[in-house]
Protein backbone atom coordinates (compact mmCIF):
# COMPACT_ATOMS: atom_id res chain seq x y z
CA UNK A 1 0.00 0.00 0.00
CA UNK A 2 2.74 2.48 1.40
CA UNK A 3 4.80 1.89 -2.42
CA UNK A 4 1.43 2.19 -4.64
CA UNK A 5 0.87 5.16 -2.38
CA UNK A 6 4.62 6.77 -3.03
CA UNK A 7 4.32 6.17 -6.64
CA UNK A 8 0.98 7.62 -6.64
CA UNK A 9 2.51 11.02 -5.22
CA UNK A 10 5.59 10.77 -7.41
CA UNK A 11 3.01 10.71 -10.29
CA UNK A 12 0.51 13.50 -9.08
CA UNK A 13 3.93 16.00 -8.63
CA UNK A 14 5.51 14.75 -11.93
CA UNK A 15 1.76 16.22 -13.68
CA UNK A 16 1.62 19.26 -11.71
CA UNK A 17 5.53 20.10 -12.37
CA UNK A 18 4.78 19.65 -16.28
CA UNK A 19 2.22 22.33 -15.74
CA UNK A 20 3.82 24.83 -13.95
CA UNK A 21 6.98 24.68 -16.46
CA UNK A 22 3.85 25.48 -19.17
CA UNK A 23 3.28 28.67 -17.47
CA UNK A 24 5.51 31.98 -18.11
CA UNK A 25 5.69 34.31 -15.19
CA UNK A 26 6.74 38.16 -16.19
CA UNK A 27 8.26 39.10 -13.11
CA UNK A 28 7.70 43.19 -14.76
CA UNK A 29 4.03 43.01 -14.79
CA UNK A 30 3.52 40.57 -12.43
CA UNK A 31 4.71 41.93 -9.08
CA UNK A 32 3.55 39.76 -6.61
CA UNK A 33 4.11 36.39 -6.39
CA UNK A 34 0.48 35.80 -4.30
CA UNK A 35 -1.88 37.24 -7.22
CA UNK A 36 -0.11 34.66 -9.60
CA UNK A 37 -0.27 31.76 -7.08
CA UNK A 38 -4.04 32.59 -6.66
CA UNK A 39 -4.86 32.60 -10.05
CA UNK A 40 -3.06 28.97 -10.57
CA UNK A 41 -3.39 27.22 -8.09
CA UNK A 42 -6.17 25.18 -8.56
CA UNK A 43 -3.74 23.38 -11.47
CA UNK A 44 -0.95 22.93 -8.97
CA UNK A 45 -2.23 22.43 -5.66
CA UNK A 46 0.50 19.62 -4.59
CA UNK A 47 3.06 21.71 -5.58
CA UNK A 48 1.53 24.51 -3.35
CA UNK A 49 1.46 22.96 -0.34
CA UNK A 50 5.07 21.30 -0.35
CA UNK A 51 5.71 24.72 -1.15
CA UNK A 52 4.67 26.26 1.93
CA UNK A 53 5.14 23.06 3.54
CA UNK A 54 9.03 23.68 2.68
CA UNK A 55 9.36 27.29 3.48
CA UNK A 56 7.52 26.85 6.38
CA UNK A 57 4.99 29.96 5.90
CA UNK A 58 2.16 29.97 7.99
CA UNK A 59 -0.94 32.32 7.19
CA UNK A 60 -0.16 34.81 9.24
CA UNK A 61 3.29 35.73 7.76
CA UNK A 62 1.67 35.12 4.29
CA UNK A 63 -0.96 38.03 5.35
CA UNK A 64 1.64 40.29 6.06
CA UNK A 65 3.68 39.62 2.73
CA UNK A 66 0.58 40.31 0.70
CA UNK A 67 0.14 43.56 2.32
CA UNK A 68 3.51 44.48 1.89
CA UNK A 69 3.48 43.34 -2.11
CA UNK A 70 0.17 44.68 -2.35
Amino acid sequence: MIANTNELMKKIVSMEFMIFRKFQVDAKNNKCPFQWWEKHESMIITIGFLACWILRIIDSQIERLKRYFL
